[in-house]
């Protein structure tokens, strides 16, 4: 098997999942001290599937006495991955898995007398990655394994961006980009720039920063603008 096997790496669930808990994220009141969040967390409903982002081979599965409750665990080539806080297992340790095969149900829900949910308030997926036993940001990492072919542009907005999961603004709310942050541009249309993702992610064109930047913003209209403007501005809809 290769760093990752024959397949690109997958999304862990469904592509509109919404960020609950972003990696690096600092808890205190959750984990003390300085501690961070290890992985990223998705909100999502008990009982959906949970995919493997990458190939390998199944090091884990069952639960556990931490706060992944019942988890997964793959070994790939240069890391593993965990999956936590799970309703359902559907693989077995020694297990050759393909990136996408579905390995699970989340969990998470400790309402929902399913036992082995670990530490969790509510239902969702906690996906991470470990590379020699250092959590990693599990997105970026798996995009090192696709071709560069993407721009860096930083966030203009002061009130925050929305990444939406289609290039409309009616499209799903993913996340909000911080003024400031850096995102990987894989291309852009009609005022939208598609992000460099595991999964569909598109924000305004006209509040991105560019190298070029004035080629880059140029084509957005002031209709555009304020369309997007109104869509950052949740409290005028009245």
């Amino acid at each position: 098997m290769g760093p990752i096997g024959m397949n690109q790496p997958r999304f862990p669930t469904f592509p509109t999942a919404c960020i609950t808990q972003d990696f690096g994220n600092l808890r205190p009141d959750l984990y003390g001290g300085d501690h961070r969040h290890t992985g990223i967390d998705y909100g999502i409903p008990t009982n959906t599937p949970v995919y493997a982002c990458m190939d390998g081979v199944i090091e884990a599965a069952g639960v556990e006495n931490s706060g992944y409750g019942r988890r997964v665990v793959i070994k790939h080539a240069t890391s593993i991955s965990i999956y936590g806080h799970l309703n359902k297992i559907l693989v077995g340790v020694g297990e050759v898995v393909i990136s996408g095969q579905m390995i699970g149900y989340s969990g998470g829900d400790p309402t929902d007398n399913v036992p082995g949910d670990g530490n969790s308030t509510g239902a969702h997926l906690h996906w991470e990655i470990q590379v020699n036993g250092k959590p990693v940001d599990p997105d970026k990492y798996c995009l090192e394994f696709f071709p560069i072919g993407a721009r860096a542009a930083k966030c203009t907005s002061s009130v925050g961006l929305n990444v939406r999961s289609g290039p409309d603004t009616n499209a799903q709310i993913l996340y909000t980009l911080k003024i400031g942050e850096v995102v990987q541009v894989a291309d852009q249309s009609k005022g939208w720039a598609k992000l460099r993702s595991l999964r569909p992610a598109y924000c305004s064109v006209g509040y991105l920063e560019f190298a070029d930047l004035a080629a880059s913003t140029g084509s957005v209209s002031d209709a555009e603008k304020l369309a997007l403007l109104w869509d950052l501005h949740p409290e005028l809809h009245k």
